[in-house]
């Protein structure tokens, strides 16, 4: 029976590290691993195959989106996981040839990372319930240890000042928790007081959203097409013309201004591709290739990369993009 029973559990072992040495599931925080309170930060999220073999993975390309995949935090379990936040793989094909990689990330924010202190984060990707012929098993990532610290300095007055202003708006009957100043600093009207505060930065990218936000990705040839087919629809309106110039220039202003003083944002190469997008809009070709080059060079695995690519090769062939 004693022999059995090792039996088993070494056979067990061996099951488990085979499982291990085919499929690998590799997390990082970027770009920072110490945040101040309600600083938004980014999850990156590798899964390879490691093996010789070409596997089928069940939504490897959409895990975030799945319960497959569970964020653990200090060891459990995190009820609120921020499936809104997520940026999946590209499309929904199951195949992973040898060494092939998929990568994809997530934001971290709150309610679960508002607090001052330590916080251990890992993934776990329970595939042992996949349909026969796919990979089967249960995955761990690294960990990663995140800290989160209280404000000091332009930050500790910034988040001090908006605190203030909620209560002056709501009065002591209000919700003052740390949840409820999170979801309201970066639109408090305060940050203008304090431009350096890393709260700033998400001021700046809200306030470039909301200007862009019906901004459809139509790809790189209606794009460039879009500036001049509205010049020439509103050149007899030069009323209209303005406020249409007006209303992409209201949003290259704030991300300028994040591009220029905040370069270790965390969603800094989407910045990248979506400031390209409006200088591209009002015919900057030059400072869009700009951006798009740092896009490339700095962000080679981020999910923008792969469509600033498809302006890339659009541009070299209308000899606009010349290296």
């Amino acid at each position: 029976m004693v022999a059995k029973f090792f039996l088993s559990l070494f056979s067990f072992l061996v099951f488990q590290s085979l499982v291990f040495a085919q499929l690998k599931l590799e997390i990082r925080l970027s770009p920072k691993e110490t945040i101040v309170q309600c600083e938004p930060n980014r999850l990156y999220i590798a899964i390879e195959n490691m093996s010789k073999d070409n596997l089928k993975v069940e939504g490897v390309r959409n895990l975030i989106g799945s319960s497959l995949l569970t964020l653990y935090v200090n060891g459990a379990a995190s009820i609120y996981f921020p499936l809104q936040e997520a940026i999946l793989g590209f499309g929904s094909d199951p195949r992973l040839g040898p060494g092939e990689r998929v990568d994809t990330s997530m934001g971290l924010s709150y309610p679960v990372f508002n607090t001052p202190g330590k916080y251990q984060i890992q993934l776990i990707a329970d595939f042992s319930r996949s349909p026969g012929g796919f990979f089967s098993g249960r995955i761990e990532s690294n960990i990663v240890l995140l800290t989160v610290q209280t404000p000091t300095g332009e930050d500790f007055l910034a988040w001090q000042d908006a605190y203030l202003q909620i209560i002056h708006a709501e009065g002591l009957a209000g919700s003052h928790d740390e949840r409820s100043l999170c979801s309201r600093l970066f639109d408090s009207m305060v940050l203008k007081e304090h431009p350096k505060s890393i709260y700033m930065a998400y001021a700046l990218w809200r306030q470039g959203l909301s200007g862009s936000g019906s901004w459809k990705e139509i790809g790189p040839e209606r794009e460039f097409g879009y500036n001049q087919s509205q010049q020439e629809f509103l050149i007899s309106d030069p009323g209209a013309l303005e406020s249409w110039q007006k209303s992409i220039r209201d949003v290259i202003e704030p991300w300028e201004e994040l591009n220029q003083n905040f370069t270790d944002f965390v969603y800094r190469d989407q910045l990248l591709f979506e400031l390209s997008r409006a200088y591209i809009r009002i015919g900057q070709s030059q400072k869009a290739i700009a951006l798009l080059k740092e896009l490339l060079q700095r962000h080679p695995r981020s999910e923008h990369a792969g469509k600033a690519e498809e302006y890339k090769q659009f541009l070299h062939a209308k000899n606009v993009w010349k290296e």
